[in-house]
């Protein structure tokens, strides 16, 4: 499957549109932390270009499993946006 810039924008659009408001938050939020920090945004890149040199610029669905640090990112991302999320929630008033 080839995935274009054009399929890529679309999904982001959607994700921040169409109300998908957990993955935009944790979207932003891997954005942020990326933005804060230069040496984990520099490791995201060079494997997005390591892997883009292999395809020759292409940009398609096998290349997702490849992207191991990227993963290990956007996973650590999103845990920490659910451990803040949950963090303010009382358990004490939910109990029956």
């Amino acid at each position: 499957m080839k995935v274009t810039e054009g399929t890529i924008a679309a999904q982001i659009f959607v994700m921040f549109a169409a109300g998908f408001e957990t993955t935009s938050q944790a979207n932003t939020y891997m954005m942020y932390e990326l933005a804060r920090q230069p040496e984990l945004m520099r490791k995201v890149q060079e494997e997005c270009d390591c892997l883009l040199k292999e395809t020759g610029g292409v940009i398609t669905y096998e290349m997702l499993p490849k992207m191991e640090y990227t993963d290990m990112v956007i996973k650590g991302t999103h845990t920490r946006v659910n451990r803040q999320n949950l963090s303010n929630i009382d358990l004490k008033s939910k109990q029956r």
